[in-house]
């Protein structure tokens, strides 16, 4: 990997921190505002605001100076393997999404 990669890639390493702090920040006011009734709109607000101006430049810097430059460290076995197991999991994920989302409702309901 050239240094240019390297330094890019430990960038993006530090900005999905960032990210996964962020939207820890956006969970813990969305708690906060369910069990006091405090107002956090402003806070919520904010943090999207937030969230969404990081992601376009985050986004770019992936999809456009990342990942292409990095297919080619990869046979064309590799990439397919990974394009597969990328659909697999992209095939799986919406289930367990909603079988979350089912098995919360039945432990609401008392039904779990």
């Amino acid at each position: 990997m050239s240094s240019e990669q390297g330094k890019l890639m430990h960038e993006l390493i530090a900005e999905h921190e960032y990210a996964r702090k962020t939207v820890g920040g956006l969970e813990t006011a969305e708690q906060t505002y369910i069990i006091s009734d405090t107002d956090f709109t402003k806070d919520i607000s904010k943090l999207l605001e937030t969230l969404a101006r990081f992601y376009t430049a985050h986004i770019e810097k992936e999809d456009r100076r990342f990942f292409p430059p990095s297919m080619e460290y990869f046979s064309e076995q590799e990439l397919e393997r990974m394009l597969q197991e990328f659909s697999d999991f992209d095939r799986k994920m919406i289930h367990v999404k909603y079988q979350q989302i089912v098995e919360r409702m039945e432990h609401e309901q008392g039904l779990g």
